[in-house]
Protein backbone atom coordinates (compact mmCIF):
# COMPACT_ATOMS: atom_id res chain seq x y z
CA UNK A 1 0.00 0.00 0.00
CA UNK A 2 2.96 2.35 0.65
CA UNK A 3 3.83 2.36 -3.03
CA UNK A 4 0.24 3.06 -4.08
CA UNK A 5 0.04 5.95 -1.60
CA UNK A 6 3.19 7.46 -3.10
CA UNK A 7 1.76 6.95 -6.57
CA UNK A 8 -1.50 8.61 -5.53
CA UNK A 9 0.43 11.62 -4.17
CA UNK A 10 1.94 12.03 -7.64
CA UNK A 11 -1.38 11.52 -9.40
CA UNK A 12 -3.20 14.27 -7.55
CA UNK A 13 -0.64 16.88 -8.61
CA UNK A 14 -1.08 16.16 -12.31
CA UNK A 15 -3.08 19.04 -13.81
CA UNK A 16 -4.91 16.89 -16.36
CA UNK A 17 -5.99 14.33 -13.78
CA UNK A 18 -6.83 16.92 -11.12
CA UNK A 19 -9.23 18.74 -13.42
CA UNK A 20 -10.90 15.61 -14.75
CA UNK A 21 -11.83 13.74 -11.60
CA UNK A 22 -14.61 14.26 -9.08
CA UNK A 23 -14.67 15.91 -5.67
CA UNK A 24 -16.96 16.06 -2.68
CA UNK A 25 -16.98 17.63 0.77
CA UNK A 26 -14.74 15.99 3.36
CA UNK A 27 -17.09 13.58 5.16
CA UNK A 28 -15.50 14.39 8.54
CA UNK A 29 -16.41 18.10 8.37
CA UNK A 30 -18.72 19.72 10.91
CA UNK A 31 -19.75 23.29 11.66
CA UNK A 32 -18.77 25.18 14.81
CA UNK A 33 -20.16 28.72 14.84
CA UNK A 34 -18.67 30.58 11.87
CA UNK A 35 -16.03 27.96 11.14
CA UNK A 36 -15.89 24.49 9.67
CA UNK A 37 -13.70 21.84 11.23
CA UNK A 38 -12.60 18.64 9.58
CA UNK A 39 -10.03 15.86 9.81
CA UNK A 40 -6.94 16.42 7.68
CA UNK A 41 -4.23 13.82 7.19
CA UNK A 42 -0.62 13.61 6.09
CA UNK A 43 1.69 10.68 5.44
CA UNK A 44 4.85 10.75 7.55
CA UNK A 45 7.28 7.85 7.13
CA UNK A 46 4.51 5.83 5.47
CA UNK A 47 2.23 6.37 8.47
CA UNK A 48 -1.03 8.25 8.22
CA UNK A 49 -1.19 11.12 10.72
CA UNK A 50 -4.44 12.95 11.46
CA UNK A 51 -5.23 16.36 12.85
CA UNK A 52 -8.28 18.58 13.25
CA UNK A 53 -8.17 21.62 10.96
CA UNK A 54 -10.45 24.64 10.88
CA UNK A 55 -11.42 27.26 8.32
CA UNK A 56 -13.60 30.34 8.60
CA UNK A 57 -16.70 29.95 6.49
CA UNK A 58 -18.26 32.45 4.09
CA UNK A 59 -21.07 32.52 1.55
CA UNK A 60 -19.01 31.13 -1.33
CA UNK A 61 -17.49 28.30 0.70
CA UNK A 62 -20.92 27.37 2.04
CA UNK A 63 -22.25 27.29 -1.50
CA UNK A 64 -19.41 25.08 -2.72
CA UNK A 65 -19.73 22.64 0.16
CA UNK A 66 -23.49 22.45 -0.26
CA UNK A 67 -23.11 21.82 -3.99
CA UNK A 68 -20.41 19.18 -3.38
CA UNK A 69 -22.31 17.01 -0.92
CA UNK A 70 -22.02 14.29 -3.55
CA UNK A 71 -19.18 13.82 -6.02
CA UNK A 72 -19.07 16.51 -8.69
CA UNK A 73 -16.71 17.03 -11.63
CA UNK A 74 -14.00 19.62 -11.06
CA UNK A 75 -15.18 21.71 -14.00
CA UNK A 76 -18.79 21.53 -12.84
CA UNK A 77 -17.82 23.00 -9.46
CA UNK A 78 -15.80 25.75 -11.14
CA UNK A 79 -18.59 26.59 -13.58
CA UNK A 80 -21.19 26.58 -10.80
CA UNK A 81 -19.29 29.18 -8.78
CA UNK A 82 -18.33 31.22 -11.85
CA UNK A 83 -21.91 31.47 -13.09
CA UNK A 84 -23.40 32.18 -9.66
CA UNK A 85 -20.94 34.88 -8.58
CA UNK A 86 -19.54 36.15 -11.90
CA UNK A 87 -15.91 35.63 -10.85
CA UNK A 88 -13.08 35.07 -13.29
CA UNK A 89 -12.63 31.37 -14.04
CA UNK A 90 -8.93 31.48 -13.19
CA UNK A 91 -9.64 32.95 -9.75
CA UNK A 92 -12.28 30.31 -9.04
CA UNK A 93 -9.94 27.49 -10.11
CA UNK A 94 -7.25 28.84 -7.79
CA UNK A 95 -9.75 28.91 -4.93
CA UNK A 96 -10.96 25.36 -5.65
CA UNK A 97 -7.34 24.17 -5.81
CA UNK A 98 -6.75 25.64 -2.35
CA UNK A 99 -9.77 23.74 -1.02
CA UNK A 100 -8.42 20.53 -2.54
CA UNK A 101 -4.94 21.12 -1.14
CA UNK A 102 -6.44 21.77 2.30
CA UNK A 103 -8.57 18.59 2.02
CA UNK A 104 -11.81 20.49 2.63
CA UNK A 105 -13.01 18.76 -0.50
CA UNK A 106 -11.54 15.38 -1.45
CA UNK A 107 -11.31 13.46 -4.70
CA UNK A 108 -12.66 10.08 -5.71
CA UNK A 109 -9.06 8.84 -5.96
CA UNK A 110 -8.49 9.10 -2.20
CA UNK A 111 -6.94 6.01 -0.58
CA UNK A 112 -9.80 3.92 0.74
CA UNK A 113 -9.96 0.99 3.15
CA UNK A 114 -12.98 -0.73 1.69
CA UNK A 115 -12.70 -4.34 0.63
CA UNK A 116 -11.52 -3.57 -2.90
CA UNK A 117 -8.24 -3.75 -4.77
CA UNK A 118 -6.95 -0.17 -4.57
CA UNK A 119 -4.59 -0.70 -7.50
CA UNK A 120 -7.41 -1.90 -9.73
CA UNK A 121 -9.58 0.97 -8.49
CA UNK A 122 -6.94 3.56 -9.43
CA UNK A 123 -6.28 1.78 -12.69
CA UNK A 124 -9.96 1.95 -13.66
CA UNK A 125 -9.92 5.74 -13.15
CA UNK A 126 -6.54 6.59 -14.67
CA UNK A 127 -6.98 4.45 -17.76
CA UNK A 128 -9.43 7.08 -19.01
CA UNK A 129 -6.61 9.61 -19.34
CA UNK A 130 -4.18 9.46 -22.22
CA UNK A 131 -1.14 10.65 -20.31
CA UNK A 132 2.05 9.23 -18.79
CA UNK A 133 0.22 7.73 -15.82
CA UNK A 134 -1.92 5.64 -18.11
CA UNK A 135 1.28 4.08 -19.49
CA UNK A 136 2.69 3.66 -15.96
CA UNK A 137 -0.38 1.69 -14.86
CA UNK A 138 -0.16 -0.40 -18.00
CA UNK A 139 3.44 -1.32 -17.13
CA UNK A 140 2.57 -2.05 -13.51
CA UNK A 141 -0.30 -4.28 -14.61
CA UNK A 142 2.14 -6.20 -16.81
CA UNK A 143 4.39 -6.80 -13.80
CA UNK A 144 1.45 -8.07 -11.75
CA UNK A 145 0.50 -10.49 -14.52
CA UNK A 146 4.06 -11.84 -14.48
CA UNK A 147 3.97 -12.38 -10.73
CA UNK A 148 0.76 -14.36 -11.13
CA UNK A 149 2.50 -16.67 -13.61
CA UNK A 150 4.05 -19.69 -11.86
CA UNK A 151 6.77 -19.91 -14.55
CA UNK A 152 8.09 -16.42 -13.78
CA UNK A 153 11.60 -15.82 -12.47
CA UNK A 154 10.35 -13.85 -9.45
CA UNK A 155 13.74 -12.51 -8.39
CA UNK A 156 14.45 -11.01 -11.81
CA UNK A 157 10.96 -9.59 -12.28
CA UNK A 158 11.03 -8.07 -8.80
CA UNK A 159 14.34 -6.33 -9.50
CA UNK A 160 12.94 -5.08 -12.81
CA UNK A 161 9.91 -3.75 -10.95
CA UNK A 162 12.09 -1.89 -8.44
CA UNK A 163 14.10 -0.36 -11.28
CA UNK A 164 10.90 0.71 -13.00
CA UNK A 165 9.41 2.33 -9.89
CA UNK A 166 12.65 4.24 -9.29
CA UNK A 167 12.65 5.39 -12.92
CA UNK A 168 9.24 7.06 -12.39
CA UNK A 169 10.48 8.78 -9.25
CA UNK A 170 8.88 6.56 -6.61
CA UNK A 171 11.13 4.86 -4.09
CA UNK A 172 9.40 2.49 -1.72
CA UNK A 173 10.57 -0.57 0.18
CA UNK A 174 7.07 -2.04 0.16
CA UNK A 175 6.24 -2.27 -3.52
CA UNK A 176 4.58 -5.67 -3.35
CA UNK A 177 2.04 -7.10 -0.96
CA UNK A 178 1.69 -10.83 -1.50
CA UNK A 179 -1.03 -12.91 0.10
CA UNK A 180 -0.68 -16.68 0.29
CA UNK A 181 -3.90 -18.62 -0.02
CA UNK A 182 -4.13 -22.34 0.76
CA UNK A 183 -6.57 -23.96 -1.64
CA UNK A 184 -7.73 -26.77 0.64
CA UNK A 185 -11.31 -27.94 0.85
CA UNK A 186 -10.96 -28.27 4.62
CA UNK A 187 -8.36 -27.67 7.32
CA UNK A 188 -8.40 -29.02 10.87
CA UNK A 189 -6.09 -29.70 13.81
CA UNK A 190 -5.48 -33.10 15.33
CA UNK A 191 -7.62 -33.64 18.44
CA UNK A 192 -4.58 -34.14 20.68
CA UNK A 193 -3.05 -30.87 19.44
CA UNK A 194 -6.30 -29.00 20.02
CA UNK A 195 -6.34 -30.23 23.62
CA UNK A 196 -2.76 -29.05 24.17
CA UNK A 197 -3.59 -25.61 22.74
CA UNK A 198 -6.65 -25.31 24.98
CA UNK A 199 -4.54 -26.20 28.03
CA UNK A 200 -1.95 -23.61 27.02
CA UNK A 201 -4.66 -20.93 26.78
CA UNK A 202 -5.93 -21.88 30.23
CA UNK A 203 -2.45 -21.42 31.70
CA UNK A 204 -1.97 -18.09 29.94
CA UNK A 205 -5.33 -16.86 31.24
CA UNK A 206 -4.24 -17.65 34.79
CA UNK A 207 -0.84 -15.94 34.66
CA UNK A 208 -1.73 -12.90 32.57
CA UNK A 209 -2.47 -9.75 34.54
CA UNK A 210 -5.43 -7.76 33.27
CA UNK A 211 -4.51 -4.13 32.73
CA UNK A 212 -7.03 -1.52 31.76
CA UNK A 213 -6.45 1.08 29.07
CA UNK A 214 -5.29 4.13 31.03
CA UNK A 215 -6.07 6.54 28.20
CA UNK A 216 -9.64 5.27 27.93
CA UNK A 217 -10.06 5.38 31.71
CA UNK A 218 -8.85 9.00 31.86
CA UNK A 219 -11.12 9.91 28.95
CA UNK A 220 -14.16 8.35 30.64
CA UNK A 221 -13.39 10.15 33.88
CA UNK A 222 -13.01 13.53 32.15
CA UNK A 223 -16.21 12.93 30.17
CA UNK A 224 -18.25 12.16 33.30
CA UNK A 225 -16.84 15.20 35.09
CA UNK A 226 -17.79 17.56 32.28
CA UNK A 227 -20.84 16.00 30.62
CA UNK A 228 -22.22 13.50 33.15
CA UNK A 229 -24.81 11.48 31.16
CA UNK A 230 -25.27 13.98 28.33
CA UNK A 231 -25.25 12.58 24.78
CA UNK A 232 -22.98 14.53 22.41
CA UNK A 233 -21.44 14.03 18.95
CA UNK A 234 -18.01 12.42 19.23
CA UNK A 235 -16.58 15.14 16.97
CA UNK A 236 -17.48 17.74 19.60
CA UNK A 237 -16.21 15.73 22.55
CA UNK A 238 -12.85 15.02 20.89
CA UNK A 239 -12.38 18.65 19.86
CA UNK A 240 -9.51 20.03 21.95
CA UNK A 241 -11.07 23.49 22.26
CA UNK A 242 -14.77 22.71 22.63
CA UNK A 243 -14.56 19.30 24.23
CA UNK A 244 -12.09 17.35 26.32
CA UNK A 245 -9.82 15.96 23.61
CA UNK A 246 -8.04 12.65 23.93
CA UNK A 247 -4.54 11.69 25.14
CA UNK A 248 -3.53 15.24 25.96
CA UNK A 249 0.06 15.85 27.12
CA UNK A 250 0.94 12.33 26.09
CA UNK A 251 4.13 10.67 27.24
CA UNK A 252 4.95 10.00 23.63
CA UNK A 253 4.66 13.59 22.50
CA UNK A 254 2.42 13.63 19.44
CA UNK A 255 3.54 16.81 17.66
CA UNK A 256 1.44 19.02 15.45
CA UNK A 257 1.79 18.48 11.71
CA UNK A 258 1.48 22.20 10.96
CA UNK A 259 3.74 23.08 7.98
CA UNK A 260 4.98 26.11 9.93
CA UNK A 261 6.59 23.70 12.39
CA UNK A 262 8.22 21.53 9.73
CA UNK A 263 11.84 20.82 10.55
CA UNK A 264 11.46 21.35 14.28
CA UNK A 265 12.12 18.40 16.54
CA UNK A 266 9.69 17.62 19.30
CA UNK A 267 11.53 17.00 22.56
CA UNK A 268 9.80 14.83 25.10
CA UNK A 269 10.76 15.60 28.67
CA UNK A 270 12.92 12.87 30.19
CA UNK A 271 11.43 13.69 33.59
CA UNK A 272 8.07 12.20 32.63
CA UNK A 273 7.65 8.80 34.25
CA UNK A 274 4.92 6.36 33.33
CA UNK A 275 3.60 4.34 36.26
CA UNK A 276 3.30 0.59 35.76
CA UNK A 277 1.43 -1.52 38.28
CA UNK A 278 3.37 -4.50 39.65
CA UNK A 279 1.52 -7.69 40.40
CA UNK A 280 2.73 -10.58 42.54
CA UNK A 281 2.38 -12.83 39.52
CA UNK A 282 5.39 -11.03 38.02
CA UNK A 283 7.61 -12.47 40.77
CA UNK A 284 7.52 -15.78 38.96
CA UNK A 285 9.32 -14.35 35.89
Amino acid sequence: MDFLINLYENLKTDEIIKKNIQYRINSSSYRIGQSIRYIEYTFINSKKKFKVSSIETDEILDEILSYSETFKDYNNIVNYVTNKYSYEKGDVEEYIDDLIESQIIVSNLEPITLNIDYFEYLHSKIILFKNKYCNIFHELKSFLDLFNDSNTDFSKVYNDLLNFTESIGIKSKNVLNISTIANYKSNFLDKSLRKEIQNAFNILNMICVRRGNKNISKFIKKFKEKYDTEILPLSIVLDEELGIGYIQNSLYGFGDNNPLLKGFEYIVSKDIVEELEWHTIHDFF
